[in-house]
């Protein structure tokens, strides 16, 4: 088979695995524009692969043609690896009953040597650090793909499951779907992972507040964070002053931020 049908069909290969990819995320109600940023795509390539029918797309491979050599493919590579050269490679193959010239025994080398340089280039270690930006659509390194991620959801597919959940939960706060909250809670609590039953415990807790939280647009954001300024006023003047000048303080700096005293 000819290189350029190799890559050819490759690139076939890879895309299917993309479009399936899609296809999967959107069937799980991820909206387009989440899709193209989670696989580093053109919103309007997910367009098309959502509508795609995998069927169209047929890797076609034609049976690739034996080599005299292919019987011998092992022994050649561990030669290679030893650092022989093709002559004295193709005298060790005629010695085992190897009928081919010599100048096909050198062109059959060079190629394995070839394939195996390429394969030692294309290996690299992924930090977790890594994965975990590519997973939770942090913009990853290069060498990151769609492809990537389908091969860490195969190994870990606990891994796909959370984030499936975690971004049903997104959908749930974001666009006020409260009604399907309690479904949601009990897909997790299927979950056999402690931290996750620990996490649903205290929002069983919270239950209501945190329910209100999906269902309305408000945000108790001021009043958290005019705590967080007395703790950061109080931090600032701990065994400095009386509680009284500390109260003076926090609402003096209140009245400056809001253009009103309140002393």
């Amino acid at each position: 088979m000819a290189q350029s049908e190799k890559k050819s069909i490759e690139r076939k290969k890879r895309k299917k695995v993309i479009i399936k990819k899609v296809q999967k995320l959107h069937s799980e109600g991820m909206n387009v524009s989440k899709i193209a940023m989670y696989l580093h795509l053109d919103r309007r390539t997910v367009k098309k692969y959502v509508q795609t029918n995998l069927q169209t797309v047929v890797i076609q491979t034609r049976p690739s043609r034996t080599k005299k050599s292919d019987p011998y493919l092992e022994q050649i590579i561990t030669h290679i690896r030893k650092g022989l050269s093709s002559q004295k490679i193709h005298d060790y193959l005629v010695a085992q009953g190897y009928t081919g010239s010599t100048s096909t025994t050198r062109h059959r080398v060079r190629e394995i040597k070839k394939q195996l340089s390429r394969k030692q280039k294309s290996s690299y270690f992924v930090s977790r650090n890594k994965i975990i930006r590519l997973i939770f659509n942090q913009k990853p390194d290069s060498i990151l793909s769609a492809q990537h991620v389908e091969e860490i959801f195969d190994n870990y597919p606990l891994v796909h499951e959370l984030l499936t959940l975690l971004y049903q939960f997104q959908k749930i706060l974001t666009e006020r779907q409260s009604e399907r909250f309690a479904k949601w809670i009990n897909q997790v609590e299927q979950l056999s992972v402690p931290e996750i039953k620990s996490c649903i415990n205290g929002i069983k807790r919270d239950f209501e507040a945190v329910l209100h939280a999906c269902k309305y647009p408000y945000s108790n954001g001021i009043a958290e964070a005019s705590v967080n300024k007395a703790k950061l006023v109080k931090r600032i003047m701990f065994g400095r002053s009386s509680f009284d000048t500390l109260r003076k303080k926090f609402f003096r700096a209140s009245s400056t931020n809001m253009g009103k005293s309140r002393i």
